[in-house]
């Protein structure tokens, strides 16, 4: 026997389907050709792990976890379908007050008060001169950076 009738006869020999001759003939081949035996073990392994994976039982509670999770599920949607039950009343709602919050905002932002601690003082004659030589009607120094040194 060669190694392609082998391998042709494999799948036969391990469902125990030839004749006592052809299996005989097979042990001798596995015994003299090193690179059918490593293939035949191999393919026995693969056998054994499938047959092994078969054997394996369901967990007998997984479709009751998963019925209870997709149960649970639909749950949540339905309390948030409560919640938007009209959502064409919702929308517009959030937009105006956006939009109203967004007016205030801006309302207040720019008719802010002048700043505390502003005192009118009277003015030197070289700020009076300066302002009227360069047309400024009214000069607020805020943050009392404007020195005069005479």
């Amino acid at each position: 026997m060669d190694c392609k009738e082998f391998r042709d006869n494999m799948f036969a020999f391990q469902d125990d389907a030839l004749s006592p001759e052809r299996k005989q003939a097979i042990f001798n081949h596995l015994d003299s050709c090193n690179e059918c035996a490593v293939i035949f073990r191999e393919f026995q392994l693969a056998l054994a792990t499938v047959d092994s994976d078969k054997a394996a039982e369901p967990n007998p509670f997984a479709s009751t976890r998963i019925l209870q999770h997709i149960e649970s599920h639909l749950e949540k949607r339905s309390r948030f379908m409560v919640m938007t039950k009209h959502p064409w009343i919702i929308r517009p709602v959030v937009v105006a007050l956006s939009l109203a919050i967004g007016v205030f905002i801006g309302i207040n932002r720019t008719h802010r008060t002048p700043a505390t601690g502003i005192q009118q003082v009277s003015e030197s004659p070289v700020i009076q001169s300066l302002k009227t030589e360069f047309f400024i009607t009214d000069f607020i120094d805020e943050d009392k950076s404007f020195t005069i040194y005479q």
